[in-house]
């Protein structure tokens, strides 16, 4: 949805003529894509994330484990994951006010503390 949206706004400023963007080949979009990679900034935040996800990944696929051993069918199990789709959509909307503004990573880092 995000990323629609951000198209779309995006689409419309080029199409309004208020965004200039220099043409650009194949070559030349991955060899900027390569020279932003090798910035500190990038690769320390690649870093982070990366890391995050793999130490959140045991846990994800652990918690589908432990609820079918707690007496929870698969079939519920799979029920369920329809019903909590709109949670997934809805709650990106709630947090959004909280991610806004001059700190926008101030959520993420309150739940890392170590980023501090």
């Amino acid at each position: 949805l995000l990323y629609a949206c951000n198209t779309h706004t995006h689409t419309q400023h080029v199409d309004e003529g208020l965004v200039e963007e220099p043409e650009l080949t194949v070559y030349e979009s991955y060899r900027l894509m390569f020279r932003m990679l090798l910035m500190p900034s990038i690769q320390v935040t690649a870093i982070m994330l990366l890391t995050v996800r793999v130490t959140f990944a045991t846990v994800d696929s652990a918690t589908h484990l432990k609820i079918v051993e707690s007496g929870m069918t698969k079939e519920e199990l799979a029920f369920l994951a329809p019903l909590l789709m709109p949670v997934g959509i809805i709650m990106p909307m709630l947090i959004g006010r909280f991610v806004s503004g001059p700190n926008p990573l101030r959520a993420w880092k309150w739940r890392f503390p170590f980023v501090r």
